[in-house]
């Protein structure tokens, strides 16, 4: 009987807390899901920006 319970503790009991987890990130997605859309284009926006300014900064190889 210990040994069921020790198989059961072992394999059942990480499950539950990756679904609490998925399930709470699922549940602060859905709820937050403009933010993020929100913070993906201000972290492309400055990315993009940065990389703008590292072109401006770095003269570009002379072609002509």
């Amino acid at each position: 009987m210990a040994t069921v319970y020790y198989i059961l503790n072992v394999k059942v009991h990480p499950k539950p807390v990756l679904l609490d987890i998925l399930l709470a990130f699922y549940t602060l997605s859905s709820i937050n899901i403009k933010g993020i859309m929100h913070l993906t284009v201000t972290i492309q926006f400055i990315h993009h920006f940065l990389l703008l300014m590292q072109y401006n900064n770095h003269s570009p190889p002379s072609i002509y």
